[in-house]
């Protein structure tokens, strides 16, 4: 397994929400109306274990949805929040689509890891591919900076 890069967690809104304004402190996040993956869910483990950390033991669930472009549009249409990774929705951001919540002293990073098996013979192709996905860092987002795991 290969550490890539951090990528920040954004807490993210309908543009005028009626949830939460510029800022959500660590009991404002527990009261959210949230919308997340499925409870077995890679990605919704890692948000709950970044939540822990940070001194925020649950969340409210509202609904479950299994895509990002689901969980946009439900943020959109402003039925709850959700955590993004920051590159699922800089565009959206941009636009003025969506819109990010200061969350002041949580600091939400999400470990980005390259996994394959030791003894996998890799194609060209998979070569070429697995090559370009450890360069493709996106512009502004930090290197790992958490403990590399064998």
């Amino acid at each position: 397994m290969r550490p890539l890069w951090d990528e920040d967690l954004l807490l993210v809104t309908a543009p005028d929400s009626r949830w939460v304004g510029d800022e959500a402190r660590r009991e404002d996040i527990s009261r959210l109306p949230f919308i997340s993956t499925a409870n077995s869910t890679v990605m919704q483990q890692l948000e709950e274990g970044q939540l822990r950390a940070n001194g925020i033991p649950s969340r409210r669930i509202v609904l479950n949805l299994g895509h990002p472009e689901a969980q946009k549009e439900a943020v959109r249409r402003d039925l709850g929040v959700c955590f993004f990774s920051k590159t699922a929705v800089e565009r959206d951001l941009a636009r003025g689509e969506l819109r990010c919540v200061r969350t002041p002293g949580r600091a939400l990073p999400l470990p980005l890891y390259l996994a394959s098996r030791e003894d996998k013979e890799f194609s060209a192709f998979q070569l070429a591919l697995k090559r370009h996905i450890e360069e493709a860092r996106p512009p502004g987002l930090k290197p790992f900076q958490g403990k590399a795991e064998a």
